[in-house]
């Protein structure tokens, strides 16, 4: 399994992302973060032939755990 490389913040323009969302407890993340990367470009890269740039975030969080959401950019939510 892949390890989880250091992650970059970056501070930029809105974009609409299409993706999978997962719920990770803290303690899991590290092992089940590089498994959902591993399932979505297996599922959907397809769907995606011409995404540069694939994104990992963060949509919320609580004391046990986070969602994780693995996607790519769109330019609508029309196809998706």
């Amino acid at each position: 399994m892949t390890e989880i490389s250091q992650p970059s913040f970056i501070h930029g323009r809105a974009m609409l992302l299409a993706g999978v969302r997962q719920y990770h407890a803290y303690s899991q993340a590290a092992i089940d973060i590089p498994q959902q990367w591993a399932d979505f470009k297996q599922q959907y890269a397809d769907c995606y032939p011409d995404a540069n740039a694939r994104y990992g975030v963060i949509c919320a969080s609580d004391t046990q755990g986070f969602e994780y959401m693995c996607a790519v950019e769109v330019s609508s939510f029309e196809h998706v």
